[in-house]
């Protein structure tokens, strides 16, 4: 045909005759036969386990081809990146063999994403066999499957690296095909299945509630179990230790090796990035990288155990970092090269996805030793020779250290190495950061850790980020911290905090924690229970996964408001309100709340301190004594965290608070305070002080500005909605004027009139 030019984003697959030489190990059969057990039900969803390394897409891929696409029912294959669905067609192209497709001589393929060299969803054909599509593309454009659907009575759907799903969009994706297929066949391919949050592990149950009893190896169908927890979701799994055993993962040899890079004490906003983002600042990573002993040190490691390491890879911190410790490794004669994930570097150069797979393939042809990247080779690579891996950025997921060190498990049986080498690079931090090691991952190979964030030592380190700032402010006599100063030590200190993480749109995982005291405790719950009953998202009429700007504006604004006032010592802060509804937005959950039960509060508590030298009449040597004595005497050191392992706050503070409670004068009940009566109040105070009158008058207002059909109308410009976002109430007379809350003083404006009006009367 002429104009027109060959692409790789769809075609045509062709059988190869034969038998696949690719010997099949012992689980991975296994697993295929727990398939063909689920498979005999017309629906159902269920999960597959395979450790990395364990040959999940293999296994996958050569089961569907010969169970649905050489039944000629068609299949989609979902996962939130593109380099997990490029995998998986690689797969589909390497092994379409008679054995898996004796019924049909080829079939369809297209891949869609955002990709450039990839296909649009509007290109679907009737005759593609299997769609392999990234999460995003398919949400946003579920409508363009209806045809492709339209005389299917059955469908395949295989969502890769499962523990994802139980984000909004692929719930609206699996209800899709649920609400228009008869019967959906839905299988999860995950190594982790076990997210942090117990509430969304029971999520994650709800979406594969259909399995295999491990004891009878009979199938279980949810439909037929009442009890949640007895649901049993997983039709196949192997712990890690049996593929190390068996040689089909390598075993793992950990190494740490000091850089003796000190790193500077960091501020409270840079300590609550590393932790919920996992990012360091760019300040930091600016010293690390240009800091030549240290990627001296990372290439001397290599250099001293060049035969024993062999092929490694390293995860550097940056693409600048990656850039430098190449050009070192050069320099000493070590054959490497990087790859970079985004599609430009630091440098402003583009970095093109040709490549990152050129040099890839390098490697695994044994052309280079080492590889160096950044955030590319986490999920879904398939570098099977790596020996050993180089950890030289410090990481506080414990799902990203774990595909960091996967990538080095390939035992020999699986055509890699009997021993991996893990090396850890170690810095010394001033700073309690709640890094995840090699270790943690290790010690238990049957099961994925709990959440490190819920040991007691890092919940110290936690609330300490968030009083640094606190602390600063009460001994800088510039900024009036007297309400705050007023509160009781021991009420500043949070009794418990929400823990959670979700997948940003960038396809990056955040975590994030909420400080919850005891004057915040009742607004959070009142919060959350509303969020529960699914009020706020369906007043504001919001169903995307990821919130806009200025929405999560106009949302965080009503939440404000209605549930929380700027009397509360501590203070809530605006921005946990709004990563509670980006959480809420993203998994349709409401987060995990961890109680700080085992923190005994008056072991932290200055004042007390303070008091007790007050009382005991201590001299100033004493009191050094007895302050010295506190500092040393509590279990794991909790004073040592609480207080940033900062010994002269501890004192300070403790001075602070002597002083206090010295010039403290006692307080004469003389003045005699005046009313007011509700209808003088602005309808905020109204909300704090009597909150159901409020409330009964804020409905009021808005049931009589419907129209006829029942849409919110605004009382100047008459623009309408079916949701109360955008609309607020406004006094007639202003109260500047005279006005009072009273229903026959407030009307319902939208913003922009409410704007415009300012305080005029009406």
């Amino acid at each position: 045909m002429e104009n027109s030019v060959e692409v790789t984003c769809y075609g045509t697959i062709n059988k190869i005759k034969g038998k696949n030489l690719r010997p099949s190990y012992q689980h991975q059969i296994e697993a295929k036969q727990s398939l063909d057990k689920m498979n005999e039900h017309d629906s159902f969803s269920t999960l597959l386990v395979l450790p990395t390394g364990g040959g999940k897409t293999y296994t996958a891929a050569t089961w569907i081809m010969r169970n649905a696409i050489n039944k000629h029912k068609k299949v989609i294959w979902i996962a939130h990146r593109q380099m997990l669905i490029e995998q998986a067609l690689e797969t589909f192209k390497d092994y379409p063999y008679e054995e898996y497709l004796p019924n049909i001589s080829s079939f369809n393929f297209r891949i869609i994403s955002g990709n450039k060299n990839h296909d649009r969803m509007v290109n679907i054909q009737e005759n593609d066999d299997i769609l392999l599509i990234s999460k995003d593309s398919a949400g946003k454009n579920l409508e363009k499957l209806n045809q492709w659907i339209e005389n299917e009575s059955e469908v395949y759907l295989i969502i890769d690296e499962a523990h994802h799903s139980t984000a909004r969009t692929y719930q609206r994706i699996i209800e899709y095909f649920k609400d228009n297929v008869t019967n959906v066949k839905l299988i999860g391919l995950t190594a982790t299945p076990m997210r942090t949050a117990k509430r969304e592990q029971a999520l994650l149950s709800q979406i594969f509630c259909d399995g295999i009893d491990e004891d009878t190896g009979l199938v279980v169908m949810g439909k037929d179990v009442e009890d949640n927890e007895k649901k049993k979701g997983i039709c196949y799994r192997i712990p890690l230790k049996d593929l190390m055993k068996n040689e089909i993962l390598s075993t793992p040899i950990r190494e740490s090796t000091d850089t003796n890079l000190d790193i500077p004490t960091l501020s409270p906003d840079e300590l609550k990035k590393i932790n919920n983002s996992d990012k360091l600042p760019k300040e930091l990573i600016d010293k690390m990288n240009n800091d030549g002993t240290r990627n001296r040190v990372i290439v001397d490691k290599y250099l001293e155990n060049r035969s024993k390491y062999g092929q490694t890879i390293v995860f550097a911190m940056s693409q600048n970092h990656a850039i430098g410790l190449n050009a070192v490794f050069q320099k000493n004669g070590v054959k490497s090269n990087y790859i970079i994930s985004s599609v430009q570097n630091d440098m402003g150069y583009k970095i093109d996805q040709e490549r990152n797979e050129r040099i890839i393939n390098q490697f695994k042809n044994n052309e280079l030793e080492v590889l160096i990247n950044v955030n590319i080779l986490t999920e879904g690579a398939d570098i099977p020779q790596t020996k050993t891996v180089f950890l030289t950025r410090p990481t506080t997921s414990i799902i990203r250290m774990t595909q960091m060190v996967g990538r080095a498990l390939r035992g020999v049986k699986a055509g890699g190495t009997k021993e991996a080498y893990i090396i850890s690079f170690v810095d010394k931090w001033e700073d309690k950061v709640a890094w995840v090691t090699p270790e943690l991952i290790f010690n238990d190979v049957d099961v994925l850790p709990e959440d490190p964030k819920a040991s007691k030592p890092c919940q110290m380190s936690i609330i300490a980020i968030s009083k640094i700032e606190e602390f600063a402010k009460i001994l800088d006599d510039s900024i009036d911290t007297s309400k705050l100063d007023a509160v009781p030590f021991e009420k500043r200190i949070p009794i418990g905090m929400y823990s959670f993480s979700y997948d940003k749109e960038e396809g990056t995982d955040y975590s994030y924690q909420v400080m919850v005291y005891d004057s915040t405790c009742t607004s959070y719950a009142q919060f959350l229970e509303s969020l529960d009953n699914k009020e706020i998202f369906e007043e504001f009429g919001i169903e995307d996964e990821y919130l806009k700007e200025e929405d999560l504006k106009v949302m965080a604004d009503y939440v404000k408001e209605k549930f929380f006032n700027e009397d509360m010592i501590p203070p809530y802060d605006e921005n946990d309100i709004c990563e509670i509804l980006n959480y809420f937005a993203s998994q349709k959950l409401t987060p995990e709340f961890y109680t700080f039960d085992e923190i005994d509060r008056n072991n932290l508590d200055v004042s007390k301190i303070a008091e007790k030298m007050i009382q005991e009449k201590y001299d100033p040597i004493q009191q050094m004594e007895y302050i010295e004595e506190q500092w040393d005497l509590t279990d794991i050191n909790i004073l040592n965290i609480f207080y940033s392992n900062n010994f002269d706050l501890f004192v300070t503070l403790i001075q602070h608070e002597i002083f206090k409670q010295l010039k403290s004068p006692k307080k004469v009940h003389n003045i005699i305070y005046g009313t007011k009566k509700y209808e003088e109040l602005t309808l905020y105070e109204l909300s704090k002080f009597a909150p159901n009158e409020a409330e009964k008058l804020k409905e009021k207002i808005f049931e009589d500005a419907k129209d006829k059909n029942g849409k919110y109308t605004c009382h100047q410009c008459g623009i309408n909605s079916k949701y109360k976002a955008g609309f607020e109430i406004d006094h007639i007379i202003p109260m500047n004027e005279g006005g009072l809350t009273t229903e026959d003083n407030l009307q319902l404006l939208c913003r922009g009139c409410n704007r415009l009006k300012g305080d005029k009367i009406d």
